[in-house]
C-alpha cells in the first residue's frame, strides 16, 4: 500500500501480489473461489527484526521504535493478530469477501 526507502524489490513484489489478487478474483469468482490478501504493517517477529538489523545495523532497536511511532496505535502487531485475520478470511464468516487487501497495520496507511 505504501513505498519505503531501501525496500524497492520487497515493495514491488507486494504491489504485484495485489494485482494478482484483483485479477484472480475476476477469473475465479464465478467458481466460488475467493482470493484476498493480508497486508501487515510492522509485526513484532523475527523477519521484522532481521529487516531492522539490515536497514539500521548501528541501531536496529531505534529503527523499530521509530517505525512503531509512525503507527497510530504506537505498537507493532503480533503474529497472532495477523493470524486472526487469516482465520476470518478462511472462515464461513467472510463468504462475500473477494478481491481485497485487508490491512493489519494499526492505522499506518491511514496516517
Amino acid at each position: 500500500m505504501i513505498g519505503f526507502p531501501g525496500l524497492s524489490p520487497c515493495i514491488a513484489s507486494k504491489h504485484a501480489v495485489f494485482g494478482l489478487v484483483k485479477t484472480a478474483c475476476l477469473e475465479f469468482g464465478e467458481a466460488g473461489i475467493r482470493v484476498n490478501v493480508i497486508g501487515p504493517g510492522p509485526v513484532d517477529n523475527r523477519m521484522t527484526a532481521s529487516l531492522e538489523s539490515q536497514l539500521s545495523p548501528e541501531d536496529p532497536l531505534g529503527l523499530r521504535t521509530q517505525l512503531s511511532g509512525m503507527v497510530p496505535m504506537k505498537r507493532d502487531a503480533s503474529n497472532g493478530e495477523a493470524a486472526n485475520l487469516a482465520l476470518f478470511l478462511g472462515s464461513d464468516e467472510s463468504t462475500y469477501c473477494n478481491g481485497a487487501m485487508y490491512l493489519v497495520d494499526g492505522g499506518w496507511t491511514g496516517a
